[in-house]
C-alpha cells in the first residue's frame, strides 16, 4: 500500500487493483502544488466523498471525468453529483461497506455536516 498526501484531507491510496482518490481538493488548494494535479490523479479508480463541503469534493466532476473514477459516497452526495455530471457513482449509507477494486471502504458516523453552494443556493448533501 502507498498513500501520499494531497493536502487538506485529501488523500492517494494505492492497494489492491484501486487507486483511491479521498476527498481530493486540488484546485485551489492553497498547500497543493497545480503542476502536480494531472500525477496525482493518474490511474485513479475510485474517488471517495467523505462531504461536499468546498475543501473537499469541488474538483470530483473534473476528476472523474478526466479518469473515469467511480465516485463513491453517501447517497445523497452521490446520486446528485452523478445525475447532474453524468458520473458513474457507487452510492451507500452510514454503517455501509462497499467493495473499491479490492479494498473494502466503511462509511462510519461524523459529526460534521455536508453542503455546497450550488448556482448561489446552499444543498445539503
Amino acid at each position: 500500500m502507498r498513500v501520499t498526501w494531497l493536502g487538506q484531507g485529501g488523500l492517494r491510496i494505492e492497494a489492491a487493483n484501486a487507486v483511491l482518490l479521498v476527498d481530493p481538493w486540488l484546485r485551489d488548494n492553497p498547500v497543493f502544488d497545480n503542476s502536480r494535479f494531472d500525477k496525482a490523479v493518474e490511474g485513479a479508480t475510485h474517488i471517495l466523498v467523505t462531504h461536499a463541503h468546498f475543501d473537499h469534493a469541488p474538483d470530483v466532476p473534473e476528476i472523474a471525468a478526466q479518469t473515469g473514477a467511480q465516485v463513491v459516497g453517501i447517497v445523497e452526495y452521490a446520486g446528485w453529483v452523478g445525475e447532474k455530471y453524468g458520473l458513474n457513482v457507487l452510492q451507500f449509507n452510514m454503517g455501509g461497506t462497499v467493495d473499491c477494486g479490492g479494498v473494502a471502504a466503511t462509511m462510519v458516523r461524523s459529526a460534521h455536516s455536508s453542503s455546497a453552494v450550488l448556482d448561489g443556493t446552499p444543498v445539503y448533501l
